[in-house]
């Protein structure tokens, strides 16, 4: 029995280590995904993150917030104190990005469930393992928490939706809808893009073509 809880005491340590360094994940897949794969729209994220720290440190500045000791990263060194600290609480950030995608999908009209229920589930860890280890006290400041983290996800989204919208087009379609063609129409939908043209040749090869069938005759 005692290997048993003793079991259940290691995975809810590993839990709340990993729920620890999260907001630092997320900000390493997104500058990765940004600079090795040059994904410009995960680009947009970072910057959502980015202005989010920034609106987190302004609110921690002049409302003289502190975080306790259970707040910290990497935890305390002795005799040193801690090693670091976010400017906005785990939960506020896991709610912006949560908001973010919650708004691209409305947005599309096309709900990803999978995606939608992993983010609420995400969510709800982060909030249960920041109460759990004391970082966080009051049912009160989860959901200020949660509420900022959503507003500011969903107004950022809102502002660069566009550009989200334009770097999310595939490498084709870029390249069909915007590139070296002139007799094809791109008709946008809610739920992606149909790409209407006749014939299949770019233009210009169409005229070459029948003048070779009239040389041949």
């Amino acid at each position: 029995m005692s290997s048993a809880f003793s079991g259940l005491d290691t995975f809810q340590a590993l839990l709340n280590t990993v729920v620890r360094i999260l907001p630092l994940g997320v900000y390493f897949f997104t500058y990765f995904s940004l600079t090795i794969y040059k994904d410009l729209k995960v680009g947009i994220l970072l910057l959502g993150l980015i202005f989010n720290e920034l609106i987190g440190y302004a609110f921690k500045k002049y409302s003289g917030k502190i975080f306790n000791d259970a707040c910290s990263i990497f935890g305390a060194v002795e005799g040193q104190g801690n090693l670091a600290f976010m400017n906005n609480e785990h939960i506020e950030i896991i709610a912006f990005v949560g908001s973010f995608f919650l708004f691209d999908m409305l947005q599309k009209d096309k709900m990803e469930w999978f995606r939608f229920n992993f983010l609420i589930f995400l969510l709800i860890i982060t909030i249960w393992s920041r109460m759990s280890i004391g970082c966080i006290n009051g049912l009160e400041e989860v959901v200020f928490n949660v509420f900022m983290g959503f507003v500011l996800g969903g107004l950022f989204y809102y502002f660069f939706s566009d550009k989200y919208r334009e770097y999310e087009k595939g490498v084709f379609e870029r390249e069909t809808c915007d590139l070296g063609y002139s007799n094809y129409k791109c008709e946008t939908i809610k739920n992606g893009t149909v790409i209407v043209k006749s014939p299949m040749n770019p233009a210009g090869d169409d005229d070459d073509d029948t003048n070779d069938d009239n040389n041949s005759n």
